[in-house]
């Protein structure tokens, strides 16, 4: 069966989340006025991490496509065994972060120092401030629409898990479309994505639900897979000129939603530009430190937020509060942070749950010596389906 693994996924999702946390690390220095010019541009630079969230996004959604297309065609494989593998692959290690974390938060907010978590900067909760049905939709990752079923208010205890509640839509949709004929895959993930950017410009979409325009970040990287799996230059025509008009999105909407797409829709470009030298880009070697954050992305996204958290305010606690400060050092020491924990927390915890053979287990760790190594590159096999991002 042909293998459609596009090689330097894990060197994007290794970009797109070190965005996402420089994007969480500098929040302490947002109200300090007096700033050098270097500091002032490096903050604002920092600040704009969260595009790191739609490549994300357009990653998820060539890898979930990926994922279709090997279940259609592996013998034994069934609707069953799709949901199977997603609900795996993603709960799992988020349930062990979530209630560790709510252990671990409540521990400190009551005992060793309180309000290290819940000043008003990126705020985690107490965990005995939400709710059950809160949560219930934290556990289950429908809290970005449980408040229209039942409940009220939406409330997070990790804030970043908004984002895998659009990931959970993403993947029961497109799940859905194995139910139907193989021709039905993208026309329908099409049709939805019409839908959704229809109401979101009308300003009737529902937000948190894939129907408030979010929805055609995923549908950019189906588009990326169809150009990668056209047989002529026609058809690959397609696909890249809808990625081209999602950039004229912001044209008509300056939301923050408008302008995640438009960077999606770039991204999803440059992916379909790199794929002939996809093999080629990673043989780089300058690339295996980022490629491998990329390969923990999951447990790297996980952890980050309360580390994040933790670590920027007990160093604006110890005095590092100017700009300056935090560009040097604040920052660099959350990102190595950030690392340090989810290393352990992917080997512990994290690779017990992927799809892939154990092979890949330690691949993250052994990838700059497999492929540069004196012994020569070794090719590392992956089941195409596994890699779903954060």
């Amino acid at each position: 069966m042909q293998s459609y693994r596009y090689e330097t996924l894990d060197f994007w999702r290794g970009i797109a989340c070190i965005l996402v946390i420089l994007s969480h690390s500098e929040s302490y220095a947002e109200g300090v006025a007096q700033r050098t010019e270097w500091a002032d541009w490096a903050l604002r630079a920092m600040s704009t991490g969260w595009v790191g969230v739609p490549l994300f996004f357009v990653v998820s959604g060539y890898c979930i496509s990926v994922a279709v297309h090997t279940t259609r065609n592996r013998h034994n494989s069934s609707l069953r065994t799709y949901f199977f593998r997603r609900l795996k692959r993603i709960f799992p290690p988020y349930w062990v972060m979530l209630f560790g974390s709510a252990f671990a938060i409540g521990i400190i907010e009551l005992a060793v120092l309180p309000g290290l978590f819940t000043d008003d900067t990126h705020a985690i909760p107490r965990p005995w401030w939400l709710t059950p049905w809160q949560w219930v939709g934290n556990a289950t990752l429908t809290e970005s629409w449980r408040p229209f079923i039942v409940g009220t208010d939406t409330g997070y205890f990790l804030g970043h898990a908004w984002t895998l509640c659009y990931e959970e839509q993403f993947y029961l949709i497109a799940g859905m479309t194995l139910l139907l004929p193989r021709r039905w895959f993208a026309i329908s993930l099409g049709i939805v994505s019409v839908v959704s950017v229809a109401l979101f410009l009308n300003g009737s979409g529902l937000r948190g639900t894939f129907l408030d325009g979010r929805w055609l970040q995923f549908f950019l990287g189906v588009l990326v897979f169809l150009f990668v799996t056209a047989d002529n230059t026609v058809k690959r025509l397609i696909p890249l000129t809808l990625c081209g008009a999602a950039i004229t999105i912001p044209v008509i909407d300056s939301s923050r939603i408008a302008t995640g797409i438009a960077v999606a829709g770039g991204f999803s470009i440059l992916l379909c530009v790199l794929w002939p030298i996809d093999r080629k880009v990673i043989a780089c070697q300058w690339i295996a430190p980022i490629s491998a954050c990329g390969a923990m992305c999951y447990s790297l996204y996980l952890v980050h937020w309360p580390v994040c958290k933790a670590t920027s305010h007990l160093l604006y606690i110890a005095g590092l509060r100017s700009a300056e400060a935090t560009v040097v050092v604040t920052v660099p020491i959350c990102v190595m942070m950030s690392v340090a924990v989810a290393i352990p927390f992917h080997l512990l915890i994290e690779r017990r749950f992927l799809n892939s053979g154990p092979e890949y287990h330690w691949a993250f760790l052994t990838r700059w010596r497999d492929r540069f190594g004196s012994a020569g590159r070794v090719r590392t096999q992956v089941d195409p389906s596994q890699q779903v991002v954060m």
